[in-house]
């Protein structure tokens, strides 16, 4: 979990890539809420956490549903990136560059909330890096 939270008036950008794993990846990346953060210890399936799940077909979870996304995961080397923009309350998700989907925010959630980018990993043998931060508006 981040430090700081993103800000809500420009456009931003983070990624991570998977330096190990097995073929069944448990990794997690993706934006969590201030008032997921103080009630929960795993972000990925709760309300108010958007996450991109690196396991299987890989699943993106929103408003703790999650829904197949057909992308290949699992794989060594494999860079995700996080587009977050909470002027417009939404945030993309891009596996080696290409988007694998945009999702709404909860508008009323971002604008009481400073949201927190995030990687969680479900096993103590996968590594991951974060590679990159910016801020692009």
């Amino acid at each position: 979990m981040a430090k700081k939270p993103l800000p809500k008036s420009k456009v931003t950008s983070f990624s991570m890539r998977v330096d190990y794993t097995t073929t069944d990846a448990h990794v997690m990346i993706g934006i969590s809420p201030t008032s997921v953060m103080k009630e929960n210890s795993s972000f990925y399936g709760v309300n108010g956490s958007i996450t991109y799940y690196l396991r299987g077909f890989g699943y993106l979870y929103q408003k703790g549903n999650s829904t197949s996304t057909n992308f290949p995961t699992g794989m060594t080397n494999t860079v995700i990136k996080v587009i977050t923009n909470l002027i417009s309350n939404k945030v993309s998700f891009y596996f080696e560059d290409m988007l694998i989907q945009t999702v709404d925010l909860d508008a009323s959630r971002a604008q009481s909330n400073d949201y927190y980018p995030f990687i969680e990993l479900y096993t103590t043998y996968d590594r991951v890096s974060f590679i990159s931060y910016k801020e692009l508006e």
